[in-house]
């Protein structure tokens, strides 16, 4: 019989949404161990709640679920490309009612394939040079999250490098149901029932985004006959305009996320421009953190 306490509350889950994937540059003096990895990986896994979850179902309905055993979904990849490990992370199938919802995959790189100077990197002194790949499941984690996961795995492999002990109890945040997110919709629909003119804007708001139409596929004719796939197209940015990008942030008050979205943007305008669409106003939806 399966422990009641790993059960944790009722969600409709997550099972048709995509996948993420982030991807850490890592610089050593000696060659990293795949032991060494797999250790650090295991801690990750014990230390980091999001990471312990899946799905399971429970008197007819879906539950969020502590994993049964610890499972680190973790290979090398010597032979593949940024691209390719992208694409096939994006597309992976997890196994939702089991576990894990994330994996991990290091490619080892020559040094030739890293860029001198962006990086700030020491080849002399750091001359093993490895990236690796993180691949999440949606249904369990967001950017926020996992931007604090990456930062944390380097963490614990430095420690595990370094043959310090690394305490499992000691937890990278915790799980928090969603009642409270429920509770604030339900005020939210309360007070929009209240006003009927507030409640038809917001009907009216609704009801024209379903009326509108992709641009790019209007300015660029025939892109729709063609299988989508995403393009990674990868920029390294050296310490010295990071700073001062963040600075600039900072000093207009907006979070970096924030800028560079609003970048994103900016350049999805110009490329319509480029295709021949000039006008006025662009209406772009997305969402900012």
């Amino acid at each position: 019989m399966e422990d009641e306490a790993k059960w944790l509350w009722k969600t409709k889950g997550f099972f048709d949404c995509f996948n993420l994937c982030y991807q850490l540059t890592l610089a050593a003096r000696e060659p990293l161990a795949e032991e060494c990895v797999t250790r650090a990986l295991s801690h990750l896994f014990r230390k980091v709640p999001p990471l312990r979850t899946c799905y399971g179902r429970r008197d007819g309905d879906t539950w969020l679920r502590e994993m049964a055993k610890e499972i680190v979904d973790f290979e090398i990849v010597p032979d593949t490309t940024m691209r390719d490990m992208h694409d096939k992370l994006q597309h992976r199938q997890y196994n939702t009612w089991t576990g894990p919802l994330w994996c991990a995959r290091l490619w080892p790189r020559p040094l030739s394939s890293l860029p001198d100077d962006e990086l700030g990197l020491d080849k002399s002194r750091f001359p093993h040079a490895y990236t690796l790949f993180f691949g999440f499941h949606h249904g369990i984690s967001d950017g926020n999250t996992n931007m604090r996961i990456c930062g944390f795995f380097v963490q614990l492999l430095n420690d595990v490098l370094a043959g310090k002990a690394v305490k499992d109890e000691e937890q990278l945040g915790i799980l928090v149901s969603d009642e409270r997110t429920k509770r604030l919709l339900e005020e939210r629909i309360a007070k929009m029932e209240a006003d009927p003119q507030v409640k038809q804007g917001a009907l009216d708001d609704y009801n024209a985004r379903h009326e509108t139409h992709s641009l790019i596929g209007s300015t660029f004719q025939g892109v729709g006959d063609k299988a989508g796939r995403s393009l990674l197209l990868a920029r390294d940015v050296d310490v010295a305009t990071t700073a001062q990008f963040v600075k600039r942030c900072r000093a207009e008050k907006v979070s970096v996320n924030s800028a560079f979205t609003a970048l994103a943007n900016v350049a999805l305008v110009d490329l319509l421009v480029e295709g021949g669409l000039e006008q006025d106003t662009y209406s772009i939806r997305g969402t900012t953190s």
